[in-house]
């Protein structure tokens, strides 16, 4: 989560006031104040954190923060699960290497690339055959299967975003899920990738392994 420091850096940074910075995330004037007064809540402090990433600023470590250039996307409407997924996709056929995540269950990972049917992972293999998929799970417990050609992890005792979160090549994607309508927000700097995975990797290494009940793949 990050800190009461760096939310008033970036805020500097951009000029922001607090009522601005409170507007562009979605929550009150009295919630900012109390951020940076380090009265933490770490779904608010998550809001705040995305709406800084999408005006630029990479968070580094729990103290540091940067200002970069970058190309933004946004995928939203009816088609964006599969705009999203042939980016990553035609990524990581040219780039390789692997994609990693962040999200509660191994269905929202599934979901947000366009699967529904957990019978059919067609998709999820084509994937893995172009990169390693590595996924931490922040609410494991809700888990109802789990699936092939990722690795998962759990992390029950670390505060994670709310906002799945995906890595691949220079690309850091911000997921969200209003009703059922899923909405990418994809930023592709190499600045922003490699802060991320590096949080990414701290928290991989103290992950718990995990086990979904045995279940059969279905919708």
């Amino acid at each position: 989560m990050i800190s009461r420091e760096q939310i008033r850096g970036a805020r500097a940074m951009l000029e922001l006031s607090q009522d601005m910075l409170a507007e562009e995330a979605g929550v009150s004037p009295a919630t900012v104040f109390n951020l940076e007064k380090g009265q933490l809540s770490v779904g608010s402090a998550n809001k705040i954190r995305a709406a800084l990433e999408r005006r630029g600023i990479a968070f580094i470590g729990s103290t540091g923060i940067n200002r970069v250039e970058q190309k933004r996307i946004i995928f939203e409407g009816p088609s964006a699960r599969d705009q999203f997924y042939e980016l990553v996709l035609t990524t990581m056929e040219k780039d390789q290497g692997e994609i990693t995540a962040v999200f509660r269950t191994p269905e929202l990972f599934a979901r947000s690339l366009g699967i529904d049917d957990f019978t059919k992972l067609g998709r999820l293999e084509r994937l893995a055959k172009q990169a390693r998929l590595r996924c931490l799970l922040s609410n494991a417990q809700a888990a109802k299967l789990a699936l092939p050609y990722c690795e998962f992890r759990s992390i029950p005792r670390h505060p994670m975003t709310p906002l799945a979160v995906l890595l691949f090549g220079d690309h850091h994607a911000i997921v969200t899920l209003t009703n059922t309508e899923y909405e990418f927000y994809v930023i592709h700097c190499i600045d922003v990738a490699r802060a991320q995975l590096a949080e990414f990797e701290a928290h991989w290494q103290s992950g718990l392994p995990f086990a979904a009940p045995p279940t059969k793949l279905s919708a």
